[in-house]
């Protein structure tokens, strides 16, 4: 599988197991992806390959971790 950030910067390339695929419902992927999922592929490390730019790291948090219980 080859990839790239939105805007091109960082491109990657991975061999990819298909039963390692997963599609995620929550609002902030649909928000992410302008549809009703998104979808994400886990890769180890090692077979993670980057080609092009130098990745940053953005981390968000699921609504339903700062929820009181």
């Amino acid at each position: 599988m080859t990839g790239d950030c939105h805007r091109g910067a960082v491109q990657l390339e991975a061999p990819i197991d298909p039963h390692r695929i997963g599609i995620c419902h929550c609002t902030n992927c649909q928000t992410f992806s302008g549809s009703a999922f998104r979808t994400s592929v886990l890769v180890t490390g090692k077979d993670f390959q980057l080609i092009k730019g130098n990745p940053s790291t953005n981390e968000k948090r699921p609504e339903t971790e700062n929820q009181e219980s």
